[in-house]
């Protein structure tokens, strides 16, 4: 009985490492599937915003050969759109992750992404090239971006920020940080 009940009042392991000036209590890490989190969120990362990044190759290549008769500004329109449905679209997706997970975000958008990309190849037409590209891909780039942000602050983000900031506050003080 003894045994029992020594089992029963023993504290429970810390879930993190303290040391003996109370420093702060860290979540548990999630381990592999944190760390699959990271590689997804950078492979999605790598393929949407880096698209974006192209920007540049895809207006001259625009202006150069398939909407040669259009202005420069006329075919950056494209793009603009393109950018603002990736940030304006933010806190709406945010929202979906959050109540739905970020499987039922990304999955869809991602779909967008590539039939958008498959569409803009078969587009030649400014009317069309703007609909594939500028808004299905930044419909489908701003659901993917959005949930692959979220994913990785999800898993790891509650890991490095507690002692990112507690760091910082030792070194330069609560208002400094």
């Amino acid at each position: 009985m003894t045994e029992t009940q020594t089992e029963e009042t023993a504290p429970a392991p810390a879930t993190s490492k303290e040391d003996a000036s109370s420093g702060p209590v860290l979540p548990p890490e999630e381990g592999v599937q944190g760390w699959l989190c990271v590689l997804g969120s950078f492979l999605a990362l790598f393929a949407t915003f880096g698209f974006l990044n192209a920007i540049g190759v895809f207006q001259t290549t625009y202006q150069d050969t398939t909407l040669s008769s259009y202005t420069s500004s006329d075919i950056s329109w494209i793009f603009a759109v393109q950018l603002c449905l990736l940030w304006a679209l933010g806190p709406l997706y945010g929202r979906l992750v959050d109540t739905y997970g970020p499987s039922p975000v990304i999955y869809p958008c991602s779909f967008l992404c590539v039939f958008s990309l498959c569409m803009t190849s078969l587009a030649d037409k400014y009317y069309q090239i703007f609909l594939a590209q500028g808004l299905v891909f930044g419909l489908g780039a701003g659901g993917v971006f959005t949930a692959a942000m979220v994913c990785v602050s999800q898993c790891l983000g509650g890991v490095v920020f507690p002692i990112f900031v507690s760091r910082v506050i030792e070194d330069v003080g609560f208002n400094g940080a």
